[in-house]
């Protein structure tokens, strides 16, 4: 298992980064460092990847989650640029594109997953957006807007938002039921 860890300021070792945990005998195996506000996490297990969200660095860092690898637990290639304050991070393997809900600015950037690049202009979804979530039977994505009270549906095929409704106050999480 996989979990980001913001560090202890307290601590003058390095903590924060990626932790990597054995489920099995609930150790933990290693810290993967990686500074500037690691959070949320996303896998790609067809190409062995790990993609976190870097909070203070504006960025997507992609770490090596393929045990036979040479570059195994490492991160690999320059971090990917985004928006303001990425929150989470959701994939899309039918589409082949990584959603991330940028807080700061009130969008969404694609990643292209073959290329790791960012394709196209930021989605404008709605004011703090924190959550995303895939569903690839439906083509759609899921944004909760934090600070609009709202969620944003995009339609994956077209990056495009096509509809945004009223929720609860507050919205952070989301799952969706199948």
């Amino acid at each position: 298992a996989y979990a980001t860890d913001f560090g202890d300021l307290l601590n003058p070792l390095p903590t924060e980064g990626v932790v990597v945990y054995n489920t099995c005998d609930d150790t933990v195996i290693t810290l993967i460092p990686l500074s500037d506000a690691p959070h949320g996490l996303a896998v790609d297990s067809a190409q062995g990847r790990l993609y976190v969200t870097r909070l203070e660095d504006d960025s997507i860092s992609i770490i090596d989650i393929n045990p036979s690898s040479a570059t195994y637990h490492q991160e690999v290639g320059l971090p990917i640029t985004v928006g303001d304050q990425p929150e989470w991070i959701a994939l899309s393997q039918k589409h082949g594109k990584g959603y991330v809900t940028n807080l700061g600015d009130g969008t969404v950037s694609v990643i292209d997953l073959n290329t790791n690049n960012v394709i196209g202009s930021p989605i404008i979804v709605g004011i703090q957006p924190f959550f995303v979530i895939t569903d690839d039977d439906s083509d759609l994505a899921y944004v909760t807007n934090l600070g609009s009270d709202t969620v944003s549906v995009i339609d994956m095929d077209t990056d495009a938002v096509v509809e945004t409704f009223n929720v609860g106050s507050g919205p952070v999480g989301m799952t969706l039921i199948k």
